[in-house]
């Protein structure tokens, strides 16, 4: 009678079988020994900043660029010849696709846009006009919008990969941002609208003082909205709205500094947004600094009064 092991085997048969589990066991712990040793990378991603770097907008060359830093914050290659300026948001001018492939540049002073390969710079196609902000699908159509000299927007076009116009929609705006889950436009400016990717206003909302200069979705489908105060423009307001797929206003945050740019972090909920000091008119606090001079009191008082 052959002398069985556990599980049925045979003594003979078990051997082999021991043999290959401890083998590939002292791989699979030299792995593990190797992996452990490897310090983490701070992050996997590519990060793209496109630099106002050049003061001089008329006389070439320009030095304005796209730098691409890489996972350990080395400067791995620079995009330029671009020709940009500050303007009042954080409105898209630089977009990348979704996988990453390549991005567009919105140049708001050498009046084009321009696609770029990520990996390596190559520029793949240019067209001209006054464009203000990009999004890119997934199939890598970009929906782009126009301006005619106002931050409100004139229109907005659809590019197909190879950089032609393939649709135009007479609807504007300042910033936009695509939801691929959910197949809408958002934009924002004047006041914020929601549209379907064929550019059909589905609706509208307008609770904006003097212009929402920012916008991002995050993952429920809502926006949150970076709307800023003008000291000239009645019922504007620094704050932060966040929005409904319906446009339900469901929270407000008041801020005591200018907001320029809002984005939110879709695995965690989280919103960052960035900003600059409140512009505050100059006559504001005009009767209080009277009544700090020698009959100040006099004006001051008149002037509460008006």
């Amino acid at each position: 009678m052959r002398p069985y092991g556990p599980f049925g085997y045979s003594r003979k048969q078990l051997i082999p079988l021991l043999a290959v589990f401890a083998i590939v066991s002292l791989l699979a712990f030299l792995r593990w020994r190797q992996v452990a040793n490897v310090q983490p990378a701070t992050s996997g991603s590519t990060v793209l900043v496109l630099d106002d770097c050049d003061s001089d907008y008329k006389n070439p060359p320009f030095e304005d660029a796209v730098k691409t830093f890489g996972r350990h914050a080395e400067l791995m290659k620079t995009v330029a010849d671009l020709n940009i300026c500050q303007t009042v948001g954080g409105c898209r001018a630089l977009a990348v696709s979704p996988d990453g492939s390549f991005f567009v540049v919105c140049e708001n002073v050498g009046d084009r846009l321009t696609a770029y390969e990520t990996q390596t710079g190559k520029k793949l196609w240019s067209i001209a006009g006054k464009f203000t902000s990009a999004a890119i699908s997934t199939l890598g159509m970009t929906y782009a919008l126009l301006n005619e000299g106002t931050i409100y927007g004139k229109g907005v076009v659809i590019l197909d990969r190879a950089g032609r116009i393939i649709r135009k929609g007479d609807v504007g705006g300042f910033d936009i941002v695509l939801d691929a889950n959910r197949q809408a436009l958002w934009l924002v400016g004047a006041d914020i609208k929601k549209c379907n990717l064929d550019l059909e206003v589905q609706m509208t909302c307008g609770p904006i003082g003097w212009c929402a200069v920012s916008v991002d979705v995050d993952g429920d489908g809502c926006i949150w909205v970076a709307e800023r105060f003008h000291p000239d423009v009645k019922g504007s307001k620094d704050r932060l709205l966040r929005i409904s797929p319906k446009g339900e206003i469901q929270k407000t945050v008041d801020l005591d500094w200018s907001p320029l740019g809002v984005r939110v972090d879709r695995i965690d909920g989280s919103v960052w947004a960035t900003g600059c000091r409140a512009r505050k008119n100059p006559l504001s606090n005009l009767p209080g600094k009277l009544d700090r001079i020698h009959l100040g009191w006099i004006a001051g008082g008149w002037l509460r009064n008006l």
